[in-house]
């Protein structure tokens, strides 16, 4: 049986999933202004309405798309026909209709309706009605409200992928017929209260703001041009969750610079850059171009429990994710079925499309962002530089296995930037990274120096140090 797990239970790249601190939601009497739906919003392509639970997280999360250029929290399709201004206080009984609710206003030349209501469906858990995450009342229902017909369409093509992922879809889809603003005191109120009560974990809204991979350029084709398309095999593995034969398939053992698309959609999944050789008999990534390409869902088929990996917007059976393997550089192992994937060379990039992905193929790509050093070099750095900071980025048992005295262990598997931030004093601190083989040292150095670090250096693996070790003994 397969169900979905929320991103935030899924312990992915290099991004901490610390969940926000509760505190109490207020209530106020502050005047709600009315915005009832104008024939100038009913025209507006590029503005969406999202219901998806406390609109404090949903706003912080919105806003960390690329191409977003504005969201209103307020409150949507409910009755109010008092005198008084709607307030905070009246949505908060549950009796007026009303769902906490944010406007999104969006640039289509940068981020596509399609790319909005696939992270919006990812946030949510749409089995439940009238709640998300701890907070429960009508006013937490999950909705999607559009104001134009073209939206529409848009809104059922991905709903019907979304409902195909799920036992129950109770996400309401409906006209918007009227939004008010909220109180002044909830627009960016985690902006305004950075520990404030939060349903939403830190690092779904990491992942979200690092989007590169727009679904629209992507999109599923229609079931009967899918089985025209695929072979039997291909047909059962990614339609029937099925599984190819270890050894006995496509890229298990192929080793060419380009990049793996999903065979249904076209949509990039992986660089061969990523790719490693792995005992297990299927291809194998130590991370994928764009999380947000992925859909996992908790499969606990054949008497395990498992992470099962499905492609964004083709909804594809691609494989299963493995924590805490040995032989990946980033201890994460995505094990993938060779017939759910299409291999584009790195030199027909370009002509198919995807010349803009080429980046991540070359293994010069990062050279310039940090300096490859001797550990004759690291020694000299360690024994005449105070500030330098030596970090093992090994798992916490082969820490303690034996380490380079004055090393911190910051194993790979919790990079983030709150963990780099706590181990290193600043981003010019001269920082020094090892590891057991030296592959998870690069994936540790490019990773620093995509978070802003300018005085980065890696050496390599333990087995080179050709010091002293300390060993830790209880």
């Amino acid at each position: 049986m397969k169900k979905p797990i929320s991103l935030a239970l899924v312990s992915l790249l290099l991004f901490s999933l610390t969940a926000c601190q509760s505190s109490a939601r207020s209530s106020s009497a502050v005047e709600t202004p009315k915005e009832t739906v104008t024939d100038d919003r009913k025209q507006n392509a590029n503005t969406i309405y999202f219901a998806g639970g406390c609109f404090w997280g949903v706003e912080k999360y919105m806003e960390a798309i690329p191409g977003v250029i504005d969201v209103v929290s307020g409150y949507a399709n409910g009755t109010w026909d008092k005198e008084e201004p709607l307030t905070y206080k009246d949505v908060s009984t549950g009796l007026t209709g009303f769902r906490e609710t944010v406007e999104v206003e969006y640039d289509p030349e940068q981020v596509s309706l399609d790319a909005l209501l696939f992270s919006f469906f990812y946030l949510i858990d749409p089995t439940v009605e009238n709640r998300q995450g701890p907070d429960v009342g009508s006013e937490y229902q999950t909705g999607v409200y559009y104001t134009n017909e073209a939206d529409w369409e848009t809104i059922a093509r991905i709903a019907a992928i979304e409902k195909e992922r799920y036992p129950a879809f109770l996400v309401e889809l409906e006209p918007l017929e009227v939004f008010y603003r909220v109180e002044e005191e909830h627009q960016d109120y985690l902006a305004k209260n950075p520990n404030g009560y939060c349903h939403i974990a830190p690092g779904q809204i990491n992942w979200v703001s690092k989007m590169q991979v727009d679904p629209a350029n992507y999109p599923r084709p229609d079931d009967e041009t899918i089985r025209q398309m695929l072979t039997q095999e291909q047909y059962e593995v990614t339609q029937q969750n099925a599984t190819e034969p270890a050894f006995a398939n496509k890229y298990y053992d192929f080793d060419e610079p380009g990049i793996y698309v999903d065979i249904v959609s076209g949509e990039p999944l992986f660089s061969s850059r990523d790719k490693y050789q792995c005992t297990s008999g299927w291809p194998a990534f130590s991370k994928g171009i764009d999380v947000n390409t992925f859909f996992f869902t908790l499969d606990d088929s054949l008497d395990m429990e498992r992470i099962e990996v499905r492609s964004r917007s083709a909804n594809s059976h691609l494989g299963h994710l493995f924590q805490n393997d040995p032989e990946s550089p980033t201890s994460q192992r995505y094990c993938i079925n060779s017939a759910a994937l299409r291999f584009i060379p790195y030199e027909e990039m370009d002509a198919a499309g995807y010349g803009s992905f080429k980046n991540l193929v070359e293994e010069d790509a990062f050279a310039a962002s940090y300096q490859v050093i001797t550990p004759q070099e690291a020694k000299q750095w360690m024994d005449n530089t105070e500030d330098v900071v030596v970090l093992d980025v090994r798992e916490a048992f082969e820490y303690d296995e034996g380490h380079i005295p004055s090393a911190l262990s910051l194993p790979i598997s919790t990079l983030s930037p709150t963990s780099a931030q706590k181990a290193i004093p600043s981003t010019d601190t001269p920082v020094l990274i090892y590891c057991r083989s030296g592959n998870r040292s690069k994936v540790a150095a490019q990773a620093l120096t995509e978070l802003g670090y300018t005085n980065v250096m890696e050496f390599g693996g333990i087995g080179d140090w050709p010091y002293d070790l300390m060993t830790e003994t209880d």
